[in-house]
């Protein structure tokens, strides 16, 4: 037989249900639905998914959050509707984060922010604390050290890179 969904469940471990699937046992195989209802129920408060070695392993209040990766939202301890999506995304995002979306590695040595988008590697690293609110940063290192300047938007290679305080500013181009 073979599997096609599979529901996790607090209560009662697995129960699998039978189908097609694709892949091996030592491939990453292909399957139809995974169902996390409750399954992460033991980390922050409801309705969060979370996959990844050490992923949202910090969260003790936090809602509708997802974080997909190794050590995406680790240190996280409260925020709603965060979403840290790649390697440590949004790894020392401690609080605040609410509504954030970061991508790629982006935020991972910040404390977190509100209101924001960071997609690239190392976009938006050093945002501390929910003072760069409103920022989006789009690109590779892009606003990279960017710590407490509100409202910046920053698309391109390395666009913004230096800017560790300023707000309202609109960058876009690579270096820009």
């Amino acid at each position: 037989d073979r599997v096609t969904d599979i529901y996790l469940s607090e209560d009662i471990g697995a129960t699998v249900h039978t189908g097609d699937v694709s892949g091996s046992a030592i491939s990453t195989g292909s399957f139809g639905v995974l169902k996390l209802h409750k399954h992460n129920s033991g980390l922050g408060g409801d309705e969060n998914t979370i996959f990844g070695n050490s992923a949202g392993e910090d969260l003790t209040t936090g809602n509708q959050n997802t974080f997909i990766g190794r050590g995406a939202g680790q240190n996280l301890t409260t925020s709603t509707y965060a979403t840290f999506i790649g390697t440590y995304a949004g790894y020392s995002a401690t609080t605040g984060a609410s509504n954030t979306i970061a991508i790629g590695q982006a935020m991972n040595s910040g404390t977190g922010t509100t209101n924001a988008v960071f997609i690239g590697r190392q976009a938006g690293q050093y945002t501390a604390g929910g003072d760069a609110n409103g920022t989006v940063a789009i690109g590779h290192e892009t606003l990279r050290y960017n710590a407490v300047g509100r409202y910046n938007t920053a698309i391109g290679y390395v666009a913004g890179n230096l800017i560790t305080t300023g707000q309202f500013n609109t960058l876009i181009g690579g270096l820009a």
